[in-house]
């Protein structure tokens, strides 16, 4: 399971993951995070969206006029996807995230949506950051998506254990995704890219999710999250917070109960 290079063909658990999202017509994240990848990419950017599943994200690039392929290596996925973006211009191609289609230095963006946590961290740093480096242009960005080792998530990880008892034995973090190999605090997160040839330019975290229990903790969750986001918005820190240090703070205290989180890296 932890060694370099071995690839799980996990399709049955995502494609139930996604088609539950699909009911919910939940695409709030992708919405935000494409107007995020827009905003330092510009329209018409090139982006490949690695590990496209469905191709929620991938949408979401394409609607916002950046031009967007979808990768992923397996067959169910793909066929999934060319099915959720039919009517779009996003292309699906199948490939290993070490071996694409594409020329050293000729993408604008890459995103890693959910994806980091399926590989050893071994892997991650010696392989898949380096050569995802070297197909980005100069000043190209790397946007990822994880799940945060943090209070909240360490918590959750303990009652699903031990108080509702569906987290198999297996499971290294607070979900019961078997292809789940790394689980790092968002301080390693970018410790490890950094490390790679990145800067860190924005970031955020969220502290709920769908599968998140128990549902008290999903809505006091939910309530300050609502807080924390009001106080870390950039006009928070314009208008009123002049020092930053609430904004500083707001930021800090979702990172430490933040069961995942965004960071959006350049390449130098």
């Amino acid at each position: 399971r932890f060694v370099k290079y071995f690839r799980y063909d996990n399709s049955e658990y995502w494609e139930e993951y996604y088609r539950n999202k699909l009911l919910r017509k939940d695409t709030s994240r992708e919405k935000m995070y494409s107007d995020i990848v827009l905003r330092y990419v510009g329209a018409g950017g090139k982006v490949v969206d690695i590990g496209c599943g469905f191709g929620f994200f991938a949408k979401e690039l394409d609607k916002v006029d950046l031009n967007v392929e979808g990768i992923d290596l397996f067959e169910k996925m793909l066929n999934n996807a060319a099915n959720y973006l039919n009517g779009t211009n996003v292309k699906v191609r199948r490939a290993d995230l070490l071996n694409l289609p594409y020329q050293k230095e000729s993408l604008n963006c890459i995103t890693l949506e959910s994806i980091l946590e399926h590989f050893p961290e071994a892997e991650v740093r010696d392989d898949i950051l380096p050569y995802v480096r070297s197909l980005l242009k100069i000043r190209g960005y790397l946007f990822v998506h994880f799940p945060v080792l943090s209070l909240n998530s360490m918590f959750t990880r303990l009652f699903r254990k031990y108080i509702t008892r569906d987290l198999p034995e297996w499971a290294i973090d607070d979900d019961a995704d078997i292809t789940h190999k790394m689980w790092l605090g968002y301080e390693n997160y970018i410790k490890l890219i950094n490390e790679s040839g990145f800067k860190l330019m924005n970031y955020d975290f969220g502290l709920t999710r769908s599968n998140m229990k128990p549902k008290q903790m999903w809505w006091l969750m939910t309530k300050l999250q609502l807080i924390l986001d009001h106080f870390s918005d950039p006009m928070f820190f314009i208008q009123i917070d002049g020092s930053g240090l609430l904004t500083k703070l707001a930021k800090k205290i979702k990172a430490n109960f933040a069961l995942t989180g965004y960071m959006l890296f350049q390449k130098i």
